[in-house]
């Protein structure tokens, strides 16, 4: 198995899929090298590529506000290859980068011609971002909580 299959074994999204189509989907990612304070993704932009960090770090800022730092193994730009959307946020690298980036074209090709592993893959990313829509929804709920005012906690219980 190449390093490339190896280490698309390793995330979570492509840990079902078998040898054979592990080396394949290997084969349609490009490996593109990012230096420190390169701008990668930029928010408002509407693009069809998905991306894999092979190495490094990244930072996610949404309206100019710090949101996350992404590394090895993390991916971005996935609503990318289901739909023609603008990117919700902007990611600029924190350093050196590699990361693996794959047009939506190639990648709805390898997924129509491995049914199986389009199953596997598809399941998996439905998963993450059930739970990441269900974070949201808690980190929502808590910001709200935050948001209530001592004044207003006092005209409840007066």
């Amino acid at each position: 198995m190449s390093n490339l299959a190896d280490f698309f074994q390793s995330i979570e999204i492509f840990s079902g899929l078998s040898q054979a189509q592990l080396e394949t989907l290997s084969t349609i990612f490009q490996k593109k090298t990012y230096h420190d304070g390169d701008q990668i993704v930029t928010q408002g932009e509407v693009s069809d590529l998905f991306f894999v960090i092979l190495d490094g770090f990244v930072n996610v800022h949404r309206n100019g506000v710090f949101v996350a730092n992404l590394g090895k193994g993390d991916y971005f730009g996935e609503a990318a290859l289901f739909h023609d959307v603008k990117r919700t946020a902007t990611i600029t690298s924190n350093q050196d980068v590699e990361i693996l980036v794959v047009p939506k074209k190639d990648f709805l090709e390898f997924l129509e011609s491995h049914p199986e592993a389009a199953f596997k893959v598809l399941y998996r990313m439905l998963k993450l971002l059930v739970f990441r829509l269900d974070q949201t929804s808690h980190e929502l709920q808590f910001e709200r909580r935050k948001a209530v005012t001592q004044d207003a906690i006092d005209q409840l219980f007066s």
